[in-house]
């Protein structure tokens, strides 16, 4: 994304020739504040140019080309060029190698494909996931193998029953259970079969080929150029200071103008893609433990980069509601008024915040803050601290001149809103640059692996109905497959090894998945099988042999580059670079040119494959459309699924639960707040889990039912999450420790009751209409009594102009009866003052209102 910079046309003050200092730590220039104080004629309103391409070095040079058709091409050639060293290292194996782990060579392919993925980190994780799989099978093997009971087939299915059981219901990565229970068909099999029995070292063979494609995956994310979760999580890290400075110091310079322009939907789109750079920045630093293992400054630098994705959380809320403010602002005659006295400590505020924003990130990027830095810190800290205080003085006696010294008049109250949430903004700030100073990480590896091993048996996990449920649809499918394999196919394992490849956390959409996994399966052995009989017609084992590796090369290029770029194909791309590697790679096994009956016999095993595959997904998908615990379209709409150790709810149990949070408020005050943020934030999960889960109603089959309405979801998903913020902005107005007591002030006027009388009722008509408009999923139409109670529902704006008279009333009652008090009283910062607070709660009570309008309107639109 290019800078907003640029793009807005914004520029840095300062002197061009200055030095940049290097990359993350010392400077070549003291540091001079540029930021005006009071008595100061001129105002700096642009951000260091120097902290700017100091940022800009750690970012690296602007990407030319979408970032997921660059992923593609980069891992795709990495994974081809492994497979391809692979299939070369055959001649220079030593001559006594024996002969099964020749054989196993195949078995590299989705050791490779399925290991390397994203970064180093994530790569270090599915490698150590791989080998807990495999080990845990080849345990398996060698604990039955021990036992030697006489009957082999009852103790092959009894041990095979327990052991997929376990393995699903235990609380481990998917990864895990797939490398576990894919192996496992073939052993627990062999085991059965009478006068069968591995081959000397075959267990040691799938130990090395696992062991082997993890150690080429991972030579794969170092060359040619690294690949590691650390560099991105630093890299994202300078764009989102960098970016998120910029947003601020444009929003406000926005707001101060003196009118509206079209660049403010411009901002919305440099938001939105902010909001993904964040995403992206948790996953990488969550990720980056499997490079360093907090171990030392790998453990400072993830412990504080890990701190700035919880700071960014906080400021893209803070932008959020300053959008609100933005975009309720009529820019008239009394707002110039309000804004133009205070116009260039805010912008001045404002690149000062993003100033010690962006430097903090550096520091926190480089994972220590030497004494130079320090004192740096502390000077840009000193400039925020008293660029506040001026805007609280400037602010206080602006509101003193036009709005009588209340400041809750309707010409003041944005502005008094917009006030506080940039000092909050900067509050925020400082509080994260003063924690760099003292912050230590608080786990270390060993108890970070040890909590790991102890959740794979949390039993609250184990016993919820989402997993239970996944336990018995997959379960009973590899049960099945491999009776079926045992009893009828005569010991074939082939059907229970590909349901485990294909075994999938995600409730719905089992035909349309299913379909693809068949696609991708099918056309890997299809494809891989053209190409090698199309090789062996060349009849020169020396020239087979070059162009199996080249053939290779190119195939899993491919099918690796759709795997890690699309988000649609990925699936089938991966499944396709694993079985039709597996076939190419398969002629290493035999030294001499393969004739035409050969080829007739792979053909055969071809089919054989396919038939058993499509046995397979039929169990599979007819199992799980028979046993889901709910279709998507109901989890999307209300029901609970499982990720990690939580309820997933979706859509109207997040709406509920804000809801009902904000109603509890309402009647019992600030008592109902202690877990506010715990129980918000689960509802920003449930909102992302909802969209997830209608993208999955959107693709399974419906049958008897009208169409999903995917577009209403959407639209009541982004509305839901509007008002979510909304109404925890009020509730922050309302809490903490300079709450000044405001709702027993606002709870005490007569206008209060009828105003949460009125909007309560709102509240539980849009939840039983919201509820009957997303349960109706017949093709008749909704019954017309449903919408009686939303007729006479009407906004509350004139309620609540009451409400605000009688607090105006009250303090400026308060105001005359102490003036000098009033004045001592005079806060350092906007953030704590409680008629800027006030100021929030008001102009967001009036904005949820109107959020309840609009859900109202768009569940009717789409009845």
């Amino acid at each position: 994304m290019p800078a907003m910079a640029s793009s807005w046309g914004l520029t840095f003050c300062g002197t061009p020739g200055h030095a940049a200092g290097t990359l993350l730590n010392s400077r070549e220039a003291p540091y001079v504040s540029m930021r005006m104080h009071a008595g100061d004629k001129v105002s700096c309103d642009q951000i260091d140019p120097q902290l700017a391409e100091r940022l800009d070095k750690l970012i690296g040079p602007p990407r030319q080309w979408r970032e997921k058709f660059t992923h593609g091409l980069s891992f795709g050639g990495r994974v081809g060029a492994v497979c391809a060293l692979a299939c070369a290292a055959r001649p220079f194996l030593p001559e006594d190698t024996p002969s099964i782990y020749i054989a196993y060579m195949p078995a590299l392919i989705p050791a490779i494909v399925y290991t390397l993925y994203g970064d180093l980190a994530t790569t270090m994780m599915y490698a150590v996931q791989g080998l807990l799989g495999t080990g845990l099978a080849c345990a398996n093997h060698l604990l039955i193998d021990h036992l030697s009971l006489s009957d082999s087939k009852v103790t092959s299915v009894v041990d095979f029953v327990i052991f997929t059981v376990v393995v699903l219901a235990l609380n481990m990565n998917l990864n895990v259970k797939i490398f576990a229970l894919s192996w496992t068909p073939y052993f627990v099999m062999t085991h059965a079969k009478p006068d069968a029995d591995l081959v000397e070292g075959e267990l040691t063979a799938v130990m090395l080929s696992q062991v082997a494609g993890s150690l080429l995956a991972l030579l794969a994310t170092l060359l040619p150029w690294p690949k590691t979760a650390f560099g991105d999580a630093r890299r994202l890290a300078a764009t989102t200071a960098k970016e998120t400075a910029e947003l601020f110091l444009f929003l406000a310079k926005y707001y101060c103008g003196s009118e509206p322009h079209l660049d403010i939907h411009m901002w919305n789109s440099h938001l939105e893609a902010q909001r993904n750079l964040a995403s992206r920045m948790k996953v990488a630093t969550n990720a980056a433990w499997w490079e360093g293992f907090d171990l030392g400054g790998w453990g400072q630098t993830r412990a504080l980069l890990g701190r700035h994705v919880l700071l960014l959380e906080q400021m893209d809320r803070r932008l959020g509601v300053l959008k609100v403010c933005a975009q309720r602002e009529e820019f008239s005659a009394s707002h110039q008024k309000a804004m133009v006295p205070v116009r260039a400590i805010v912008a001045d505020l404002v690149c000062a915040m993003g100033e010690l924003l962006m430097d903090a990130t550096l520091c926190a990027a480089d994972g220590r803050i030497n004494e130079a830095e320090k004192q740096t810190m502390q000077q840009r800290i000193g400039d925020v601290h008293k660029l506040v205080k001026e805007l609280s003085e400037a602010w206080g006696n602006v509101r003193k001149t036009l709005a009588h010294g209340v400041g809750l008049a309707r010409d003041v109250r944005t502005e008094g809103f917009f006030i506080c949430e940039v000092s909050r903004v900067a509050d925020m700030v400082v509080e994260f640059a003063e924690e760099l100073h003292v912050f230590q990480p608080k786990d270390n590896m060993c108890k970070v692996a040890c909590g790991s091993l102890r959740n794979w048996f949390n039993m609250e996990v184990i016993t919820s109905p989402a997993n239970l449920n996944f336990v018995l649809r997959n379960g009973l499918s590899l049960i099945i497959s491999f009776l079926l394999g045992l009893f009828v196919w005569d010991f074939n394992h082939v059907a229970a090894g590909y349901l485990a490849l294909m075994l999938s956390q995600k409730p719905g959409a089992a035909l349309h998945s299913n379909l693809g996994r068949m696609q991708g399966t099918i056309l890997g052995v299809l494809v891989g099988n053209v190409l090698f009989t199309n090789l062996v017609a060349l009849h020169s084992p020396d020239v087979v042999f070059y162009c199996q590796c080249v053939a290779l090369f190119l195939f899993e290029c491919f099918a690796n580059f759709i795997y890690h770029s699309s988000e649609d194909f990925g699936n089938i791309g991966g499944l396709l670079a694993v079985f039709g590697g597996k076939v190419l790679l398969r002629v290493l096994t035999t030294t001499r040119t393969l004739e035409s009956k050969d080829i007739l016999t792979m053909e055969g095993a071809a089919y054989e494959e396919f038939f058993y595959l499509v046995v397979g997904l039929a169990l599979l998908t007819s199992l799980d459309m028979l046993l889901l615990q709910k279709p998507a379209s109901c989890m999307a709409r209300e029901a609970q699924g499982h990720v990690e150790c939580l309820e997933r709810e979706a859509l109207l149990t997040g709406m509920t639960k804000t809801l009902n949070l904000f109603e509890a408020f309402l009647v019992d005050g600030e008592s109902q707040l202690e877990d506010m943020d715990k129980t918000l934030n689960g509802v920003e999960g449930n909102l992302a889990s909802a969209s997830g889960f209608a993208s999955e109603a959107n693709n399974e089959p419906r049958w008897h039912k009208a169409l999903f309405r995917k577009t209403l979801f959407d639209i009541l998903i982004e509305q839901v999450d509007g008002l979510h913020m909304d109404i925890r902005t009020v509730l922050h107005a309302f809490s903490g420790v300079h709450n000044h007591g405001l709702y027993r002030l606002v709870s005490s006027q007569p206008a209060f009751q009828v105003w949460r009388t009125k909007f309560l009722k709102r509240v539980h008509t849009l939840q039983d209409l919201v509820r009957k408009v997303l349960e109706h999923e017949s093709v008749l139409k909704l019954d017309v009594e449903v919408i009686q109670e939303v007729r006479s529902s009407t906004p509350l704006q004139g309620e609540l102009e009451s409400l605000v008279a009688e607090v105006i009333a009250e303090l400026q009652a308060e105001a005359n009866a102490s003036p000098k008090k009033d004045a001592r009283e005079q806060p350092t910062s906007m953030a704590a003052d409680r008629v800027c607070r006030l100021c929030t709660a008001f102009e967001m009570l009036d904005r949820v209102d109107r959020d309840i309008s609009a859900m109202l309107a768009s569940s009717l639109q789409r009845i």
